[in-house]
């Protein structure tokens, strides 16, 4: 029942979109007259809520980066400020004659005592940590795309969930009217969804129903060999290069940051360790300096700097995590690579399959696969932490 192309964990590139049927499929085939129903259906209503979901998504996507490195702006310059700070009490003392002259940096202390200096830092910081709470908040409320994202993949698992009931095929007029009503239906179902359809969807697991036997059903073998090789070509192979790409996101920017958060959070209890080492080294070898110089440049060295990098490095870990979430690197790579496995071997069984009914229950199951790649995916974008 099926062509005799070979199986591939890469299969050639077909169709960019499986919502967007190619010439072939619709100027000389079988199936010409029924995807041509199914496009002027579906098309329009697939097209608006994916064009409005990628522009929402890229909306969201840039208000949390822009949140993640606003917030670790805003640190920066706090900690930038209190530094600063501790060089101005450094350069007081040596003014004062309590700190060993050598430290040639006098010249500095007018412009930190001037109004472009402190007070400017000061500012800043203000304004970057009010920037990243007031971006954060609206990233976190918006669901917009999340909404528009499940919509379209719901009208493109409609599209195929009438392409391939055994109604369509059966050559029982009454048993295709009934789908052609309920694909009506489904779509009005589709169209009147609201953000809080969201959360009723994730929440049900529709048990596997597969296709019933359709009693004195006349099957025409020359279309359902046409409607699988149109659904491996169209459907199957699309989804499994789209899940190639989101199981293996080996890209510079996963390389770099793979690791990164872990290792910021261990330098971080390096450096804690060290400060203490050094505190406790200063107390036990150097009682009388620590107090007749409490502010002199050894102290800002190995008392304020790695106090100030024990609160910068974790930032820096939160904003490189915040990042990697925002590009959902982590979040999907084993279930694409599950569910591409999984359409493997069903493309393999479709290629053993030969009787109608088998056939389309094979396709009925890489449906149910999709469908349930798409549950999980809504499951783990609602309950998702976007800031690390």
């Amino acid at each position: 029942m099926s062509d005799s192309a070979p199986i591939s964990g890469h299969p050639p590139k077909a169709a960019d979109d499986d919502m967007v049927d190619l010439p072939k499929w619709i100027a000389d085939s079988p199936l010409a007259e029924i995807l041509t129903v199914c496009r002027d259906m579906l098309h329009a209503d697939y097209r608006a809520a994916n064009d409005l979901a990628i522009a929402n998504q890229n909306a969201h996507f840039y208000g949390a980066l822009s949140a993640a490195w606003l917030g670790l702006a805003a640190v920066a310059l706090a900690l930038l400020q209190l530094f600063l700070q501790a060089v101005l009490l450094v350069l007081t003392q040596f003014e004062l004659g309590r700190v060993t002259p050598g430290l040639q940096l006098a010249g500095f202390k007018t412009v930190l005592e001037d109004s472009l200096g402190l007070p400017m830092f000061e500012g800043l910081a203000m304004l970057a940590a009010l920037a990243a709470v007031l971006v954060g908040l609206w990233t976190a409320r918006q669901r917009a795309w999340m909404l528009e994202r499940h919509r379209a993949e719901r009208v493109r698992l409609l599209k195929f969930r009438y392409l391939i009931s055994p109604d369509l095929w059966s050559g029982v007029p009454e048993r295709k009217q009934r789908l052609d009503a309920w694909l009506e239906d489904q779509l009005e179902l589709i169209r009147a969804l609201t953000p809080h359809s969201l959360s009723e969807w994730a929440e049900v697991e529709e048990p596997p129903r597969p296709p019933e036997t359709i009693p004195g059903a006349r099957y025409d073998d020359e279309r359902l060999r046409a409607l699988s090789r149109y659904y491996r070509e169209t459907r199957l192979w699309a989804q499994m290069r789209y899940l190639s790409k989101k199981s293996s996101p080996w890209g510079v920017l996963y390389r770099l940051t793979y690791r990164l958060p872990q290792a910021l959070f261990f330098i971080t209890g390096i450096v804690v360790s060290a400060h203490f080492a050094a505190a406790l080294f200063e107390s036990l070898y150097h009682p009388q300096a620590h107090a007749v110089a409490p502010a002199d440049l050894r102290t800002l060295m190995f008392a304020v700097v790695p106090l100030l990098l024990a609160v910068l490095l974790p930032a820096c870990g939160a904003t490189v995590r915040t990042v990697r979430l925002a590009y959902e690197f982590d979040r999907n790579a084993l279930r694409s690579r599950a569910k591409k496995a999984a359409l493997i071997d069903m493309e393999r069984q479709m290629e053993r399959e030969q009787s109608p009914p088998a056939l389309l229950e094979s396709l009925w199951s890489c449906e149910y696969v999709l469908e349930s790649d798409h549950r999980e995916w809504l499951r783990l974008m609602i309950e998702a932490e976007w800031f690390g």
